[in-house]
């Protein structure tokens, strides 16, 4: 029996729309899982990212990261980044202001859906 990763509703919009127009590189990692982000990005000031994705539509006790994907995102506070709909993923590729990515972080989003 095989078993399939799960994307969110708005995976691909996310990815075709915000993230392939306005990043040098977008891979899409969906498929592996093991607490590896949905994206890895190069953000057009050369950063690479992690993007997880989740539906911002859904309540906060359905959005919360898998316990791989909490573990990644302390490994790597500053690079492991969620976007929840359009206006986080084009923050994530073009921050305004110093620390707007930082908004976006891992550790940030686990708080925000009490995890």
């Amino acid at each position: 029996m095989s078993y399939g990763n799960k994307v969110d509703a708005n995976h691909a919009e996310l990815r075709d729309e915000v993230f392939r127009p306005l990043c040098k590189q977008v891979l899409d990692c969906s498929q592996y899982g093991f607490g590896l982000s949905d994206l890895i990005i190069l953000t057009q000031d050369n950063v690479f990212l992690m993007v997880e994705i989740k539906d911002g539509k859904k309540a906060p006790s359905r959005r919360r990261l898998t316990e791989m994907q909490v573990e990644t995102a302390k490994r790597f506070p500053e690079h492991f980044l969620v976007a929840k709909d359009r206006l986080s993923a084009e923050l994530i590729c073009y921050p305004t202001f110093p620390g707007t990515r930082a908004n976006y972080s891992g550790i940030n989003y686990m708080k925000e859906v009490g995890q």
